[in-house]
């Protein structure tokens, strides 16, 4: 099968928390059609590492330490292009900021030892990954780059008073979004108020759950239903 590299702020598990689970599910529906290699770069939260028979994903996984690392820096520096990218958006929001686009070199050679060739295609999940992926994509000389977003960033900042953040995130999503061959989130809502915004498409692509074969019943119990969520976050 072809490769794919899916690059990721957290590992993909079944059984983490929602972005974690929602990577997993996209890992495991393009392992399907695509040899996947996930390169983790850090920048969502704690990262527990679980051995290779231990994890659900169907795929390669790639540590990538986040920190802000700049080798290569100075392709950037003497770069027109990326230095009125980088103009229009900096300065990051902080998840972003652990990841720069000076981080590629590091990614690509982190990928290139799990046997990631040059002219493999990119699939970057969340808009803090969004200036990295699309430096490692063009380092790979990718023939195409996508963006998946999940959350409307910049909306849910906002909400909850972060007016410096959401703007933040709203110079990203401004500069790099239209530069990714595709974009989608995870709910209608979210998709169109970031295609009125920006005027970009933005394709809807739904959280999943794996439905079991079987599912038992037991009509005469009375139902509950256990809700387990950040409270903290509006949607939940």
């Amino acid at each position: 099968m072809d490769p794919l590299v899916v690059m990721v702020p957290m590992e993909p598990a079944p059984d983490g928390n929602g972005l974690a689970m929602r990577a997993a599910r996209f890992v495991s529906g393009a392992s399907a059609h695509f040899s996947v290699v996930v390169a983790v770069v850090p920048v969502g939260g704690s990262q527990h590492y679980r051995p290779a028979t231990e994890r659900q994903a169907p795929a390669v996984v790639v540590p990538v330490l986040a920190g802000g690392a700049t080798r290569g820096g100075g392709d950037f520096a003497s770069s027109p292009v990326w230095r009125s990218r980088l103009e229009s958006a900096l300065p990051f929001p902080p998840p972003a900021n652990r990841a720069p686009p000076t981080m590629a070199a590091e990614v690509v050679a982190a990928i290139a030892d799990a046997g990631v060739a040059p002219g493999t295609p990119l699939h970057v999940m969340r808009s803090n990954l969004a200036p990295l992926g699309l430096a490692v994509a063009e380092h790979l000389g990718s023939p195409w780059c996508t963006l998946d977003l999940d959350d409307d960033d910049e909306a849910v900042a906002a909400s909850l008073g972060g007016g410096e953040l959401a703007s933040a995130y709203h110079r990203l999503l401004a500069t790099f979004g239209p530069l990714f061959d595709g974009v989608c989130a995870a709910a209608p809502l979210e998709a169109s108020a970031i295609r009125q915004r920006f005027g970009f498409e933005v394709a809807v692509v739904r959280n999943a759950v794996v439905v079991p074969a079987e599912i038992t019943r037991h009509p005469a119990v009375p139902p509950e239903l256990l809700f387990v969520g950040n409270l903290d976050y509006p949607p939940n």
